[in-house]
């Protein structure tokens, strides 16, 4: 069945376009031979809307602040065009090195949970459930909100969302446990209680940790026969990595 998408962006640079997705959008990518990057992109969505025509298709980007997307595009001398207010989000085109337009919007739509092929319904949206004893919130000290966010989105698939309040909110990837980016707190700098996040493989998971800003601070093997590691995110958390010992890396 269905295990993810890959999008294709034709241009007449495409070297250009790749240094831009790679270097400014700091997506993460593997080189698959001589220099041709395939990127990782952030949790995506798709909707069908009515057309007079088959075979159209739309590609956009989504951010959390268009106004900020916008200004830090300019620092990297990308042109944008004015943001637009739409129904559904606040809208910009920006102007690739390349040459072709990309459209990247603030949605104000309701977002899916994002769907994991291994579990049976898992895009559709539910609440935790309610047990006496469960761990059900974290708050995780953050230096920088926005760049603990995509560091979680990106290594963990963590869903982010604006709560009523203004902060910055997450759920885990079983839509299980949720919390909260904070300021102003000191970061779980030296392990005293230490979170473990399961992963499908730890030795993966490192690599996309130092790839999105973050750094290994105990590597596999410490904790032998058990797999773990440990990591230090954008706001100086350390954050423990487990993979079950039969559990097989998805591919």
């Amino acid at each position: 069945m269905i295990v993810g998408a890959h999008t294709i962006l034709y241009s007449r640079d495409a070297e250009a376009d790749r240094a831009f997705l790679r270097d400014v959008l700091k997506f993460t990518h593997v080189d698959v031979a001589h220099g041709w990057l395939i990127f990782g992109l952030p949790p995506a969505e798709i909707a069908v809307h009515p057309s007079d025509e088959d075979g159209v298709q739309e590609f956009y980007l989504m951010c959390d602040d268009i106004r900020a997307f916008v200004a830090e595009m300019q620092r990297h001398g990308i042109t944008c065009e004015e943001p637009s207010d739409q129904r559904w989000g606040i809208l910009t085109h920006l102007t690739l090195p390349g040459g072709g337009k990309l459209g990247v919007y603030q949605p104000k739509h309701a977002r899916p949970r994002r769907a994991d092929p291994r579990v049976p319904n898992s895009g559709a949206t539910k609440m935790p459930g309610s047990v006496n004893g469960k761990i059900c919130y974290l708050e995780l000290p953050a230096i920088d909100v926005a760049k603990s966010a995509a560091f979680y989105s990106s290594v963990f698939g963590w869903e982010m969302r604006t709560r009523g309040d203004g902060a910055t909110a997450f759920d885990d990837a079983t839509g299980e446990v949720s919390g909260a980016f904070v300021t102003g707190r000191k970061a779980w700098d030296t392990p005293g209680m230490l979170v473990y996040i399961m992963v499908d493989s730890v030795e993966a998971t490192c690599a996309s940790v130092v790839a999105n800003g973050g750094a290994i601070v105990q590597p596999v093997g410490a904790d032998a026969p058990e797999i773990t590691a440990r990591l230090r995110d954008p706001g100086g958390n350390i954050i423990g990595l487990y993979q079950e010992p039969d559990r097989t890396p998805r591919t």
